[in-house]
């Protein structure tokens, strides 16, 4: 690339101004001026300044030489390079000053110029390249526009050469294409002055070799040491076969050499215009063939002219060929065979003068090229001219009246992709010039057959490619399965041509394929057609093996079950979701072989797409669904939800949260909880129960991801005094990433209503019950005494009574002591206590029970239990408690034990009381009972709560026990909790602190 001066480059205003600057930072009196390579001026500081004088010249040279920044008395001159290339010097000069160290300013100002200099030379790159490549483009079109319907050689091979060297800017070229006779380079067009392509010369030499090696060459000799050409350019025009010629060009107007980028852009073109030529070659080839036997084949140009109207039919190709055929030859009989490798054999296109349905089977099955005189023309590639067929040891009869036959093979570069098969009821029907007259019209067939396969291949391709993309259009637009399976339906019937076709779903939950969706199938068979997979039909094999399969002949496969009457043929492929077969596409015909790859292909793809579609359609109506259902229950349940992204707004409420804010929802969505934090004018921070110190907490948690649920009680004054119980957990996505906060509000006053009012009857209970049956307790002693010898019912009877009243007093007792324990006002005498000592009591007390129930009693504690610190004898209740339950809830014969571990430091949990600090020993107590559902663990410690449909052998109990024992345990400081399996038993585990001092306060 030719180097671009810095004036080109640098504005002399901006560049001025940048100098002004420098020069309102530096010391006074100083003048700058930045000049280009050549020593011109660009800019300089006075703006009124005059340019460098000579004195500075070898300055400027030293600059040049050194590409460095150079001090002189007075100065300093700074170099300006760009990609390597020096253009230009900043200078600045002192007067009465020294200007002897470069300041950061100066060296500033010239990377500022440099980065300049270098952006601008950036841009100019890019539009050259741009231009060139819009240059290329323009190029190929003009080429291909011009000589797109041109078969003028001596026209294109002017234009090719003049659009290259319009493009490449050469003063010489030429268009030299070989001779087919001789070999030989022949010079077809040129321009430009002197002579550079003449025997002999450097152009010619290097011609001859790019059109033998079909590569081109660049020859530079700008000195001109071995020839008058300073720079050639040679690139090959050739096809995909053989080298048709060369474009030579030499010595560009510039004066400068030829690049890779111009035997680029210049082999581009050769490309093109090879085709052309090759197609001019070809009819000039042609026209003068027609030319020299213009009276013996004047038939044969109406044909030829006949055919390249129909060009681009193939059947249409085909029938004309065959018919001009027998006209001409007097022929009786014809056919018209294409080639197919694949199956490796003849396939029959058009057929004349044979008995109905004698040959039709070969439309579909191939004809052997085993077989008969038209196989041994295949095979040999010759014209077979049989006089009397009976003679011909290959002969295969196909008409009664056949006495001789001509055979013509159609050949295009090499390959036979065909044959013409003429018969006469007459001894030697044909002479030499029917097979001439007939292989003549063969290769013009031949290239009618390429062409009208190539425009059917293209305009295949281009139809399926928009059948395609309508499908995937139509698809993607639609969310509703049937319309989707109607769109499908539409495309395989329109673009296809697919009459009778379905699409068959699974049914899961029977196994079997059903038809979702139909054309050209009868209702019944609608209706009735279940097919089980693998076991039924191609669409069960098809579904089974997840594989499509194409039948040909649906008579000759056992899988076919009959569906759309007089279907001969039929083809099916799964649709797929992963390895999962959802359902099957399927497609049948009354014709044999009416299916080929490319149907497969096309069914398969239309297939694959239709399956993304069911299933987003699928998904959205399952979506759709969730999402209402959700919406219902949000709208009617008693709780308010409320949902929060990760930033703290709110994106969700349901109608219950608008309830209890007293908020509409339109005002409620979006809202910042972070900024309510900061001010909250409505108090609804309140209302959710927040002080704003929580909830900054919340929104941290929400920031980094955390997973904790937290639950809280509150209350809110308006628009009604309420209770309410928050619960906040976070909102995870399937990864288990954290996307959101879900707080949900229950209304629990009427519960804190009833909470209070059975505590009062608790109370009064207690209070209005203790005193008379401390009474009638009193009474039953007396009476008891006052009998000497009272009779045995008298006696059965006092003992029922005084049962029935200590358990009605320990009942009143309970309930004291439970309604003392949660008020905290039940006073504890903790002591270090033994605990195998405090296990030992409670199993004696327990033990008659035990023994009338047939239970045994285990013990499993280490030697080592430290003494624990507690009130021996609720701990010793509390132990009661659950002894008594696991007899009462096991089997007779069965084992209830109780063990307990060493010394541990127990982590706090929320709701515990237990301390982090404090170590602990924990007492199990394990039973075989019923078990406990998981829905109870958390219930049986309320109180009067009992598990529903279970019930021990004593009947059921007064459902304080448990509660009992888990405010004792937690005013101890412990724990309680229960695991169960259910039909395999209990666990009930609790903590107690373990005494500080190893003495053990003995009883007295």
């Amino acid at each position: 690339m030719e180097p671009v001066p810095l004036r080109k480059l640098l504005s002399s205003s901006e560049t001025a101004a940048l100098l002004e600057d420098l020069a309102k930072i530096t010391p006074d009196a100083v003048r700058l001026w930045v000049v280009d390579a050549e020593g011109d001026l660009i800019a300089c500081y006075p703006p009124e300044g005059e340019g460098l004088g000579k004195e500075f010249a070898p300055i400027i040279e030293k600059v040049h030489q050194e590409a460095k920044t150079i001090r002189f008395p007075q100065g300093l001159a700074l170099p300006i390079v760009v990609e390597g290339r020096l253009l230009g010097v900043l200078v600045g000069k002192g007067v009465g000053a020294e200007l002897s160290e470069p300041s950061a300013a100066f060296e500033h100002l010239g990377r500022m110029l440099t980065l300049l200099a270098t952006k601008e030379l950036e841009k100019r790159d890019i539009v050259q390249e741009t231009l060139a490549r819009h240059g290329e483009i323009n190029l190929l079109y003009i080429l291909s526009e011009t000589t797109g319907g041109c078969l003028d050689l001596g026209k294109i091979n002017r234009l090719v050469l003049q659009e290259s060297s319009r493009i490449i800017k050469a003063d010489k070229g030429a268009v030299m294409l070989v001779d087919e006779a001789t070999g030989q380079l022949m010079v077809k067009a040129s321009y430009g002055p002197g002579e550079g392509f003449q025997e002999e010369s450097l152009g010619r030499v290097v011609a001859e070799e790019v059109a033998r090696t079909g590569e081109a060459q660049i020859v530079n000799d700008p000195r001109r040491e071995i020839g008058p050409l300073r720079s050639l350019l040679c690139v090959p025009l050739k096809t995909k076969h053989k080298v048709l010629g060369v474009i030579s060009l030499a010595d560009k107007k510039s004066g400068q050499i030829f690049t890779a980028a111009d035997e680029e852009l210049l082999t581009t073109l050769a490309a093109q215009a090879a085709i052309a030529i090759e197609n001019a070659l070809l009819y000039e080839m042609t026209a003068r063939a027609l030319t020299q036997r213009v009276e013996e084949l004047s038939t044969t140009a109406e044909i030829v002219h006949e055919l390249a109207a129909a060009s681009l039919d193939l059947e249409r190709v085909i029938d004309l060929m065959l018919d001009k055929a027998m006209q001409a030859t007097g022929s009786d009989y014809g056919v018209v065979a294409l080639y197919d490798e694949e199956k490796g054999g003849l396939l029959l296109l058009s057929q004349r003068g044979y008995p109905p349905g004698i040959l039709e089977s070969y439309r579909y099955e191939p004809w052997p090229v085993e077989q008969g005189i038209v196989g041994r023309v295949v095979k040999t590639r010759r014209v077979a001219l049989v006089p009397d067929v009976s003679q011909d040891p290959d002969y295969v009869e196909t008409a009664d009246r056949v006495r001789s036959q001509l055979a013509v093979p159609i050949i295009r570069e090499g390959e036979v992709v065909g044959v013409v098969s003429l018969e006469s009821s007459e001894l030697a029907g044909f002479s030499e010039r029917d097979a001439g007259f007939v292989g003549h019209l063969a290769g013009h067939a031949a290239i009618a057959i390429e062409n009208a396969r190539l425009y059917e291949n293209i305009t295949e391709r281009m139809r399926e490619a928009m059948a395609l993309y309508r499908v995937s259009t139509k698809l993607m637009r639609s969310l509703n399965v049937d319309q989707l399976l109607e769109e499908i339906l539409k495309v395989l019937e329109k673009f296809f041509g697919y009459l009778s076709c379905a699409v068959l779903l699974v049914d899961e939950a029977s196994g079997e394929l059903y038809i979702k969706a139909s054309r050209g199938y009868p209702r019944e068979v609608v209706e009735r057609t279940r097919i089980k997979i693998s076991k039924e039909g191609i669409t069960g094999w098809v579904a089974a093996h997840k594989m499509p399969l194409n039948v040909p002949d649906v008579a000759k496969d056992p899988r076919y079950a009959e569906g759309v009457r007089g279907t001969r043929s039929e083809m099916a492929v799964p649709m797929l979701s992963g390895d999962k077969v959802i359902g099957v596409l399927d497609v049948q015909s009354p014709k044999i072989n009416a299916f080929n790859e490319d149907d497969l292909r096309i069914l398969s793809s239309v297939a694959a797409q239709a399956t993304v579609a069911i299933e987003k359609a699928w998904l959205f109506e399952q979506v759709a669904e969730g999402r209402n259902k959700l919406q219902a229950i949000l709208n009617s349940t008693r709780d308010g939800i409320l949902m929060l992204d990760t930033t703290g707004q709110v994106v969700m409420v349901n109608p219950m949260t608008e309830r209890l804010w007293n908020l509409e929802k339109t005002e409620a969505i979006g809202l910042d909880l972070a900024q309510l934090v900061e001010e909250d004018p409505c108090g609804l921070l309140a209302k959710l129960g927040y002080e704003p110190e929580q909830m900054r907490e919340l929104l941290q948690q929400l920031q980094k991801g955390e997973q904790e649920v937290s639950k809280a009680v509150y209350e809110i004054a308006t628009p009604d005094r309420r209770a309410i119980e928050r619960v906040c957990a976070p909102v995870l996505d399937e990864r288990g990433g954290v996307i959101g906060q879900v707080i949900v509000l229950h209304d629990i006053t009427e519960e804190k209503e009833l909470e209070k009012m059975r505590e009062d009857l608790t109370r009064m209970i207690v209070h209005d019950l203790r005193s008379p049956l401390t009474s009638i307790m009193g009474g039953l002693h007396l009476l008891r005494e006052a009998f000497e010898t009272p009779s045995a019912r008298a006696e059965m009877l006092l003992d029922i009574a005084t049962t029935s009243s200590q358990q009605m007093l320990e009942l009143v007792d309970s309930l004291l002591d439970i309604s003392q324990l949660e008020a905290g006002q039940m006073r504890l005498e903790i002591k270090a206590r033994s605990l195998p000592d405090l296990i030992d009591r409670a199993r004696e007390r327990v033990a008659p029970l035990a023994l009338e129930d047939g239970i045994i009693l285990q013990s499993d504690l280490p030697p080592d239990l430290p003494p624990v610190a507690v009130d021996e004898d609720l701990v010793t209740r509390v132990l009661v408690n659950l002894l008594d339950n696991a007899i009462k809830f096991s089997p007779q014969g069965s084992v209830v034990s109780v063990r307990a571990n060493g010394v541990s430091a127990v982590p706090t949990f929320e709701g515990s009381s237990e301390s982090a600090s404090q170590h602990y020993v924990s007492v199990s107590v394990t039973d075989t009972g019923p078990g406990i559902p998981e829905e109870y663990r958390e219930k049986v410690f309320e109180k009067f709560s009992q598990v529903e449909e279970q019930e021990s052998r004593r009947g059921r109990g007064s459902g304080l026990g448990l509660t009992f024992c888990k405010l004792v345990v937690e005013a101890h400081g412990g724990r309680i909790w229960v695991e169960s399996q259910m039909g395999q038993g209990s666990t009930f585990t609790f903590t107690l602190p373990v005494a500080e001092t190893e003495s053990v306060n003995e009883d007295e």
